[in-house]
């Protein structure tokens, strides 16, 4: 496979994750395509991410609303084989190294044209529309920063929905759905689940048969705006006894 990111401003779209060959598959099957932003409140990081539902393709375009080619993927298994799904991210660029706001120059708002090819020479084409949307990052009102909790009650997180755009963004946002992540980080090996719940949450009581004593754990509130951009808020706790 090779790659050409012709986006030479920001280290994007520069992790590739791709499915194998698809025998006997000689025209591209492009069904569609997702383009979003995603911000990490407590990192102090953005990165672009984009999703490719695909099969059979051998070569990959994707050109922004200016009709700059941003990326060029091709590759193939030979014998008329073609590639499957695409999955590309940035590296997670924090706001010191590029502010969001020239993020948001480098990466316009508008319709991003996506088109595939495959090993007969024919392509087609879907477009994907990328929103400078982006919503605060909840507050996150529990478990307090440090807590150390004891298991003989609910362990639940709360934070205060916010449906204002991001700091130092203007665009209006509306709140699709949240993201719970709860992973345990000590002891080893990890453990992770996530939930996705509705845009009236505001709290989730993590399962009982999750938790165990002596242990810390890392969770994530994630808000997912309508078009997709998320913004995530993260924060820690220990169990006891």
């Amino acid at each position: 496979m090779n790659a050409c990111i012709r986006r030479g401003l920001v280290p994007l779209l520069a992790v590739a994750a791709l499915g194998g060959a698809a025998p006997g598959v000689r025209a591209a099957v492009l069904a569609d395509a997702r383009i979003v932003i995603e911000v990490n409140d407590a990192t102090g990081d953005a990165e672009v991410q984009l999703f490719v539902d695909a099969r059979g393709w051998t070569r990959l375009e994707v050109v922004d609303p200016q009709g700059q080619h941003i990326l060029d993927v091709t590759g193939g298994g030979g014998f008329g084989t073609g590639l499957t799904a695409l999955s590309l991210e940035g590296a997670g660029s924090s706001f010191e190294e590029m502010p969001l706001d020239q993020l948001l120059y480098v990466f316009p708002e508008g319709r991003y044209r996506v088109e595939a090819t495959g090993p007969d020479g024919r392509s087609q084409t879907v477009s994907a529309w990328l929103s400078h949307g982006i919503p605060s990052a909840p507050e996150i009102v529990a478990p307090g920063k440090g807590s150390v909790l004891s298991l003989s009650a609910p362990l639940v997180i709360e934070w205060s929905p916010d449906a204002s755009p991001f700091p130092g963004t203007t665009a209006t946002v509306a709140i699709a759905a949240y993201q719970v992540v709860v992973e345990r980080v000590r002891p080893q090996p990890s453990q992770q689940f996530r939930v996705q719940l509705p845009a009236h949450s505001h709290e989730f009581t993590v399962p009982a048969q999750f938790l165990e004593g002596n242990a810390d754990y890392r969770f994530e509130v994630v808000v997912v705006d309508q078009n997709g951009n998320r913004t995530i808020r993260e924060g820690f706790f220990e169990t006891g006894p």
